[in-house]
């Protein structure tokens, strides 16, 4: 199964990005995690998510996060890719909408970090690689809290000292892009990439600049 996605990932975005939606069509994911077919047609509402619906979202986060295929072993960008695939995957199961029109789906990520032991068998990795791709699919909301320093320095350093912090970098930053662009045409994923990156530095003394 492993090589099937690796498969889906090679090429440009757009290839990428066609090869996600045949997937789906062909009912590929939707073996191998549980609900998946949710996501289509699931209403993110229209402050941040101008991409679409959570399986749009999904298959920009999936494409964008295929760029980073030279930064990783095979192991780990295999592990980046699934938790592309699904990191929203229980926002169907969480969506509440407001009566001001604001969706949200609080705990979807607690959700499916919970059955990411199954997503791993499913798709069979090892027991390392099962590991991080819970701890990347539990904590993808994080960098929201860190981007806004509601953590202080030691719980900060902690994070980007995780073993699948380098994971959740690119994670973060395909998530960030396929979610909406700058206005000034800025790519919002390397702004938010740059961040941690010298935040880390920051706190680890290599900088003179704080946050």
């Amino acid at each position: 199964m492993q090589r099937e996605i690796m498969d889906l990932a090679r090429g440009s975005l757009a290839q990428v990005e066609s090869s996600f939606y045949s997937a789906f069509h062909g009912g590929f994911f939707q073996k191998l995690f549980p609900d998946f077919n949710a996501l289509n047609r699931c209403n993110q509402g229209r402050i941040l998510h101008l991409e679409g619906d959570a399986l749009t979202h999904t298959g920009k986060v999936f494409a964008h996060a295929s760029q980073s295929v030279s930064l990783f072993n095979e192991e780990d960008f295999f592990t980046l890719l699934v938790a592309a695939l699904v990191h929203d995957i229980c926002k169907p199961q969480t969506r509440q909408e407001k009566v001001d029109g604001k969706v949200t789906f609080f705990g979807h990520a607690e959700r499916a970090a919970n059955q990411c032991p199954e997503f791993a068998r499913n798709v069979g990795m090892d027991s390392l690689q099962a590991e991080k791709l819970q701890w990347l699919v539990a904590r993808h909301m994080h960098a929201h809290d860190v981007k806004k320093c509601n953590w202080g320095p030691k719980k900060r350093l902690e994070f980007y000292s995780a073993s699948a912090f380098p994971l959740m970098r690119e994670l973060q930053a395909a998530d960030a892009v396929a979610t909406w662009m700058n206005l000034d045409g800025s790519n919002h994923g390397e702004v938010l990439r740059d961040w941690f990156v010298a935040d880390e530095r920051v706190l680890r003394g290599e900088s003179e600049f704080g946050d």
